[in-house]
């Protein structure tokens, strides 16, 4: 049924974005744009969410068990990593706390999730426009409303992903206007306020900052303060790590490696994973702050999309889910590369592909299986499973992992050609 739902949906998104290419969106002006955008994003949410959770009255499943029990454990009075377990950032799970208080029902928590994302919608558009021209912005915001992944992730699902793009956009927002002792602390605010994954960005953002010690002592008060304060109490901060240190998934280079001979379940091979990861996002961003970095705020943009990418492609544990903190930038990357009817395709098979395959692993492996480890547990079950869902699981992946590949290489071109563009105007605007 879930699998079948999320197939339809992600289809008819998929052909409203191809009609969509025929309408003139260019006769709108800025603010009207804004607002019909805007518009539209709000009520596909609401509609969704009244349907299933109103009118189906049906119940929250996959991440929204553990927020909510994480919820309910702070509201009786529990220190997170000390009563109770989490993987998540400790502002969430009170803020989580405060939203249940209020409703108590995991439903509120979605319901947070989606004003969270219409909340930060108006703030990516204002990135946007302070980067790009408006026909790229207007693309973006396209691809956006009428994709699959923030429609199941935040629409559906209500996960923190919403917030974490939140934080990222309200980030380069301070930054485009230079107050970067405030984007360093809404950026450290975001390591509590969502959890561990969104130090992925910080780099980005220390390095294009103009004054890069205000930056950092801002990016250092709240992450000293939230967490010397919960370590002051009693709270173990190795918890969210040790939760997570062994977690795999499927949809990338790890698991493919898995399946090939690596044993992925030894602690050997998945430390070598997680070094794998580290060397990959370091000698990218190096390779793009030599290569590509410009004064220009595109660059910030296009290097949330870069290091995205990199991140899901060589982490053991990348979710597609991972996708909705940076997927208004990538968007945008998309967008700015040449938009057209096969890319507009192409962008769409992306996003099917990446919305069914968390819960291909789930339905067609997972939960099949006593192991808990992706390749392991899908070479388990060749023998016992139909030739055809084999197949089509592993060509899921394949397709997954060469379309991560595909838009690394499209952004790095863009970024190459803006830095070039820029670099031939330079001697142009000095003889004038």
């Amino acid at each position: 049924m879930v699998l079948t739902f999320k197939l339809v949906v992600s289809l008819a998104l998929l052909v409203l974005l191809l009609v969509s290419k025929r309408f003139d969106l260019g006769r709108l002006r800025s603010r009207q744009f804004t607002l019909l955008s805007w518009s539209a994003l709000a009520s596909i949410r609401f509609i969704v969410f009244c349907m299933i959770y109103v009118v189906l009255n049906l119940n929250p499943q996959s991440d929204m068990i553990g927020y909510f029990s994480e919820a309910k454990d702070a509201l009786n009075g529990g220190l997170i990593y000390r009563d109770f377990e989490s993987s998540y950032g400790p502002i969430f799970t009170y803020m989580d706390a405060v939203v249940v208080y209020l409703w108590h029902s995991p439903k509120s928590i979605i319901l947070f999730a989606i004003v969270l994302e219409l909340a930060s919608f108006p703030l990516w558009l204002c990135v946007a426009r302070g980067c790009f021209d408006e026909g790229t912005v207007r693309t973006a915001a396209l691809l956006y409303i009428l994709s699959p992944i923030p429609f199941f992730a935040t629409g559906v699902s209500g996960l923190n992903q919403s917030l974490g793009a939140a934080y990222l956009a309200l980030v380069i927002l301070l930054l485009m206007s230079r107050r970067e002792g405030l984007a360093g602390f809404v950026m450290g605010m975001a390591i509590p306020g969502v959890k561990f994954l969104m130090v992925l960005f910080s780099p980005i953002a220390w390095v294009f900052s103009r004054h890069k010690t205000r930056f950092l002592v801002g990016f250092c008060i709240p992450v000293i303060a939230v967490y010397g304060t919960i370590h002051l109490l009693g709270a173990d901060l190795t918890v969210p790590f040790k939760i997570q240190v062994n977690d795999q998934t499927s949809g990338n280079l790890p698991f493919l490696l898995g399946l090939v001979g690596l044993d992925a379940a030894s602690p050997g091979v998945s430390r070598l994973f997680d070094c794998m990861t580290a060397i990959a996002l370091a000698l990218v961003f190096l390779i793009h702050a030599i290569r590509t970095r410009t004064e220009q705020a595109s660059w910030v943009v296009h290097m949330c999309s870069i290091i995205g990418l990199t991140f899901m492609l060589f982490s053991k544990k990348s979710y597609t889910t991972y996708l909705v903190l940076f997927y208004f930038p990538l968007c945008i990357s998309v967008a700015k590369s040449g938009f057209s009817l096969a890319s507009a395709a192409q962008f769409g098979v992306f996003n099917l592909v990446a919305t069914l395959e968390p819960s291909l692993l789930f339905r067609w492996v997972l939960n099949s299986s006593t192991i808990k480890n992706p390749s392991l547990a899908y070479l388990s079950m060749i023998h016992r499973n139909s030739v055809f869902i084999s197949v089509i699981f592993l060509v899921v992946n394949l397709a997954l992992v060469s379309s991560y590949c595909r838009l690394l290489i499209g952004i790095w071109r863009v970024m190459l050609q803006d830095r070039s563009e820029r670099e031939r105007a330079v001697p142009e605007v000095q003889f004038a």
